[in-house]
């Protein structure tokens, strides 16, 4: 049967409790630092989002423009043809 010890303040801490505290700790770096490149890469990747979005912007504007200019040749044909 197993006993429940419970640690009590005055014990010094026993090498299985401090190792566990050890790679606890070990762990925890371990994610921060995930989470850290998983937050650079997400900074990357917007910022690609944000110059596709520049882009899209820039195509959409000289699209407005060849559709103006389109019509403009369009009525200069109709006035030469009527």
């Amino acid at each position: 049967m197993a006993s429940s010890h419970k640690l009590e303040w005055h014990e010094l801490y026993n090498a299985v409790f401090e190792a566990a505290i050890g790679y606890a700790g070990a762990c925890m770096v371990q994610a921060m630092d995930k989470i850290a490149r998983v937050c650079e890469r997400m900074d990357v990747i917007e910022d690609k989002v944000g110059g596709i979005r520049e882009d899209v912007t820039m195509m959409e504007e000289q699209l407005a423009s060849l559709r103006g200019d389109v019509m403009m040749v369009d009525r200069k044909v109709e006035e030469t043809e009527g």
